[in-house]
């Protein structure tokens, strides 16, 4: 298997723009600096830090089957304040100009979290596998793209 992996902190080449503004959103959540902006095979992986925390986005794109765009891991330092609403809303624009279907947020698995899913109109994966037949459990979340 062949691993390609981009480090776009050393290349020369650029991430999409939408990308770029998460970028922004988690270097302006640590009021620091860019730790990681690499791309390892369909996984993106961002992190920003100051002297003390760091924060994360984990993006996985799904890139075969290209339904789904997944929000396997987010992480910010300043909670409640928006930070989340905004990558939601860059990932929904980034989504439909690439042609997903869905943006799902992987392992929701705090009541904050789940208030936050909720609120913002994404379903419980497991709703929208009983329509087609298949019942299990789980804590992704989905919302369709429109």
């Amino acid at each position: 298997m062949t691993t390609n992996t981009v480090d776009y902190l050393r290349e020369s080449d650029k991430l999409d723009p939408e990308l770029e503004e998460i970028l922004e959103l988690l270097k302006e959540d640590t009021s620091g600096s860019i730790e990681r902006a690499t791309l390892d095979n369909d996984r993106l992986f961002l992190s920003a830090q100051n002297e003390e925390e760091s924060n994360k986005v984990i993006l996985r794109f799904h890139s075969k089957r290209k339904d789904k765009l997944t929000l396997a891991k987010v992480r910010f330092i300043n909670r409640r304040k928006g930070n989340c609403t905004e990558l939601v809303n860059i990932l929904m624009r980034f989504a439909k100009r690439n042609g997903y279907k869905f943006l799902e947020i992987e392992s929701v698995n705090s009541d904050e979290m789940e208030s936050f899913v909720i609120k913002h109109h994404f379903q419980r994966e497991e709703s929208l596998l009983a329509a087609f037949g298949m019942n299990r459990e789980s804590d992704n979340w989905i919302k369709e793209i429109i």
